[in-house]
């Protein structure tokens, strides 16, 4: 092989990488924004709840 093969190739593999790296990271920050959203839907069954106790004493 010889250096601009060997070159094309690691291009290639660094692209690959980068790319998959990318992938990671939107997967990584749905999730995040999926679990903001669930305590943010928690909190306010908290409030609701706490809200409700008051209303009964």
């Amino acid at each position: 092989m010889n250096n601009n093969e060997l070159l094309v190739q690691t291009a290639r593999e660094l692209a690959a990488r980068l790319s998959n790296a990318e992938i990671d990271r939107a997967s990584f920050r749905a999730q995040a924004i999926e679990l903001q959203n669930e305590n943010d839907q928690l909190k306010k069954q908290i409030k609701d709840l706490q809200d409700e106790l008051g209303k009964q004493k």
